[in-house]
């Protein structure tokens, strides 16, 4: 898959949190559209989707036609296969999942137009999300770096899309900490006091200026994970006499009750449960990759189940179960 670069562009328009959504949308399709230089189109959009699969357009930033045709083949799509798209990974090649299924009109609005997505998803457990639709003439195979690439645009894609949907909330905007550019902490409240949680906010900034500054665009963003210790997230807020600080927000991925597992726990299968990786869910959560396999090894333990599959099945099921209460009207 080439790249002519801007991938870290990329999230840096998508924690722009503050701009009008119609513009941040459009901003993220255009910057795509130069770092992937054999697409014909981009797309970015919001959506919900629920393990159900009922799927809702929330808003577009696309060319005309291209943007008639994701509605009609969504709108024609069967329950099944919004689940195979939205809930088997973040990355997406859409030939893969329609494929085998023929009398699906949804897959036959797809094969029409003769155009072929790879689509990557930011969904949030919460069943928001915000993904980015490359859409090429020609088929192309995903190499193994592709993937771990776009995957982890999906992370920031998903994580800054939360953060814009907290960020209407007055009482919600107010940062835990401030940083300098040069990750020195000037402020700090609450559990962001902490002494491990101010070295990881500086790490976490350090480590942010060290992706724009690096030349290679499939290793930048590994340096730039989505969160910190699971819970903050890093926005560039330029003050009143021009300078530049970083600000670090709550914005946990949120998480059904379970509760024989601990906050930590529930995040992860959370996260699991949407066909993420270990590898990837550590870059989510900005922890490293042994904590996530214990935490997995230790939901598994507590919960009586032997393998991930099975943690997510209970997950799903506890989802589907509050879901529909959710749903009954009132007695």
């Amino acid at each position: 898959m080439p790249i002519k670069g801007g991938l870290v562009e990329i999230v840096e328009r998508a924690y722009d949190v503050g701009a009008p959504l119609g513009r941040w949308l459009q901003t993220i399709r255009s910057t795509a559209e130069r770092a992937f230089p054999d697409q014909i189109a981009c797309q970015a959009y919001t959506f919900s989707v629920s393990p159900t699969g009922d799927w809702r357009l929330g808003e577009i930033a696309s060319a005309p036609e291209h943007a008639e045709w994701l509605r009609r083949s969504h709108r024609c799509a069967s329950p099944a296969l919004i689940r195979e798209v939205y809930f088997k990974g973040p990355i997406r090649r859409i030939d893969d999942a329609v494929a085998g299924r023929a009398p699906d009109l949804g897959a036959q609005s797809y094969w029409r137009e003769r155009l072929h997505v790879t689509a990557v998803h930011g969904l949030d457990p919460s069943g928001n999300g915000c993904s980015l639709a490359i859409i090429r003439s020609k088929a192309r195979a995903l190499s193994r770096i592709d993937r771990v690439t776009l995957e982890r645009i999906a992370a920031h894609l998903a994580t800054a899309y939360r953060l814009r949907l907290r960020s209407t909330s007055p009482t919600r905007d107010h940062p835990d900490a401030v940083l300098k550019a040069d990750g020195t902490v000037v402020h700090a409240e609450g559990s962001a006091r902490d002494a491990d949680v101010r070295a990881a906010l500086q790490e976490a900034a350090l480590r942010m200026e060290r992706a724009r500054r690096h030349h290679a665009a499939d290793e930048a963003l590994g340096f730039w994970r989505a969160l910190v210790q699971g819970r903050w997230s890093l926005v560039e807020r330029f003050e009143s006499d021009g300078r530049r600080v970083l600000v670090a927000r709550r914005n946990e991925p949120p998480a059904r009750a379970l509760h024989a597992l601990d906050e930590r726990e529930r995040k992860l299968i959370a996260l699991l449960a949407l066909g993420h990786s270990l590898k990837l869910c550590a870059y989510e959560l900005g922890r490293a990759e042994s904590t996530t396999s214990m935490m997995a090894r230790s939901a598994m333990r507590k919960l009586g189940v032997a393998s991930r599959a099975e943690l997510v099945e209970i997950h799903g099921a506890i989802v589907k179960a509050s879901d529909r209460a959710s749903a009954d009207p009132p007695k």
